[in-house]
């Protein structure tokens, strides 16, 4: 449902319907929500959705009520969040099983939009799992236990464009440089366990925010009421960069 905030009335100005997936092998009822959404910065009639389901679904406003264009992975894991980078010409997806997903708009690989039957579709542009590449980082695998976890939110940074923030559902966060792929910052805070915190209930999970003016990524605590303001600036001497000793304390 979209609202207009000037208008006084609780009415939608339009709604929009997924409508049934032409590749989606879920028919569960569960399985058609829509977990995080996005607007294209220079095309507001450009809506983009991300749904259980494990699809990107984009929307014209100008054509119809349900989506033009279906964007797809072949795990079908559902995804958390999205983002397009900041010309819009990429978009990323996160998973629930810790994989990034990459779709390039403008038609993948070949710089073009592969066409069957009249219909334009984009292939998977790259596929990444989270995990591996933090085991890339010595000084991080020599201090912890890496294991696949769910990716709760993506964000780039406002303030430098190859720098995409991921936050995770057990609190670590980091930074993916989106051009060499690596992961340049991590900040793990310590587990809720030592904070008394009771490990059978599930943590309320609050999404993060990259400050708009410098490269501080805001982190609300999973043991308490605090926050994390994290120095991910993209160089050496950021506190949070994977190059500096004691990486995590």
């Amino acid at each position: 449902m979209l609202f207009d905030i000037g208008y006084i009335s609780s009415e939608p100005i339009e709604v929009f319907e997924k409508g049934k997936s032409k590749f989606s092998r879920h028919s569960c009822e569960l399985y058609n929500g829509l977990s995080d959404i996005a607007f294209a910065s220079s095309d507001k009639s450009r809506l983009l959705a991300a749904g259980l389901d494990g699809a990107i679904y984009i929307w014209d406003r100008r054509l119809s009520n349900l989506p033009c264009l279906e964007l797809t992975t072949n795990s079908q894991s559902q995804i958390n969040s999205i983002v397009l980078d900041l010309e819009d010409r990429i978009v990323f997806g996160a998973s629930k099983h810790g994989t990034l997903y990459a779709w390039d708009l403008r038609g993948g690989r070949a710089s073009f939009a592969f066409q069957s039957h009249n219909e334009v579709y984009y292939p998977l542009l790259t596929s990444v799992k989270l995990s591996s590449l933090l085991e890339k980082i010595t000084s991080l695998k020599a201090q912890s236990n890496i294991t696949s976890k769910e990716i709760h939110s993506i964000s780039f940074n406002p303030s430098c464009s190859y720098q995409l923030a991921f936050h995770l559902d057990d609190g670590w966060s980091g930074v993916l440089n989106v051009g060499s792929l690596s992961v340049t910052h991590v900040h793990c805070p310590p587990p809720a366990w030592l904070d008394g915190m009771d490990m059978s209930t599930s943590p309320n999970l609050r999404r993060p925010s990259w400050l708009p003016a410098c490269s501080i990524y805001v982190v609300g605590s999973s043991s308490g009421n605090g926050i994390y303001l994290l120095d991910f600036y993209p160089d050496t001497s950021s506190a949070c960069h994977v190059d500096i000793d004691n990486l995590l304390y």
